[in-house]
Order: structure tokens, then C-alpha cells, then sequence
């Protein structure tokens, strides 16, 4: 692993231990993806996550597709960077299955280590906006709290 995914599984780590009460009732898996072999997504330029983070609760499957990257060589309008909204239209196919119906809930993160100070010139864009992309800072303390949260809020309507 490199020392952004090093980073993220560490945090991630940490969390569940500081705050056994959010997981109780659930059952929660990460999911190492292979590059180039593993899940991937044509339709986001062949973009292999490096996790795929798995929460199962009453029957509800939340899977989160997470990379952590450096996004200088990225823009805004990447495939990788906009998959956030191309995995809804999946969690919308699924969900046309009768025996998947609100079963299946997805999101995509890019939890990103270039800083947020070098992120917000170059993209033009703040903390706030990337994070309604599902962009998340490792820099910043609390991006594993908000990302779960999302997760865990998501009630499937995409």
C-alpha cells in the first residue's frame, strides 16, 4: 500500500475503535481491490478503487467504493472525480429489482492527500463543495467521521 491508502486504513482503523457505538447492529468489511484485475468501472475511465468498504444493517448492504489519491494531476470534471454520481444511476438499476429494492445502497469517495489548502487553489473549489463530490482531505481530522456518516445517513434514494 501506498502511504495515502497506508493513511486511510489506519484512520478508518482508529474510528471503529474510538466509536464502537456507530457500528453496533452492523457488520462492517473493507475490501481490498485489485488494480487493473479487480471491480472496476468502464464507464469512469477504468477506474479500479483502491477499497471497496462494506456496512451491512437490517438487510441493507451500504457499499462504498473508496480511493484515497492525490488529485493534482486531476480535474474536477475526471471520470473518477464524477463517479460519485455515476454509481447512483447502478444503486437506480439495482433498486429495479424487486428483490433488491432499498437493499442496495452505493457511494464512491476519493479521500484525497494532496492538502486542502493546495486543493481548494487549484480546483477553485472549498471544503464544502468538494465534499458534497464525496471528496474528502485526510488532512483533515475528521474525514473519516464524515464520510461514514454519509454512508450511514444515505437512505437509497439517489
Amino acid at each position: 500500500m501506498n502511504t495515502g491508502e497506508k493513511k486511510f486504513v489506519e484512520m478508518l482503523a482508529n474510528y471503529t475503535k474510538d466509536n464502537p457505538r456507530v457500528f453496533e447492529g452492523k457488520e462492517m468489511y473493507l475490501l481490498r481491490n485489485k488494480s487493473k484485475s479487480g471491480m472496476g468501472f468502464f464507464e469512469a475511465g477504468n477506474f479500479y478503487p483502491d477499497f471497496v468498504l462494506w456496512i451491512i444493517e437490517d438487510g441493507i448492504q451500504r457499499i462504498s467504493f473508496v480511493d484515497p489519491k492525490g488529485l493534482m494531476k486531476l480535474k474536477p470534471n475526471d471520470p473518477k472525480i464524477t463517479f460519485y454520481k455515476k454509481i447512483k444511476e447502478k444503486q437506480i438499476r439495482l433498486a429495479s429489482q424487486p428483490d433488491l429494492k432499498d437493499k442496495v445502497i452505493l457511494n464512491s469517495f476519493i479521500m484525497s492527500v494532496t492538502p486542502p489548502q493546495s486543493l481548494s487553489e487549484y480546483w477553485n473549489m472549498n471544503n464544502i463543495e468538494r465534499e458534497m463530490k464525496n471528496i474528502y482531505c485526510l488532512d483533515n481530522e475528521d474525514c473519516i467521521e464524515k464520510m461514514i456518516d454519509k454512508i450511514l445517513s444515505d437512505d437509497g434514494n439517489a
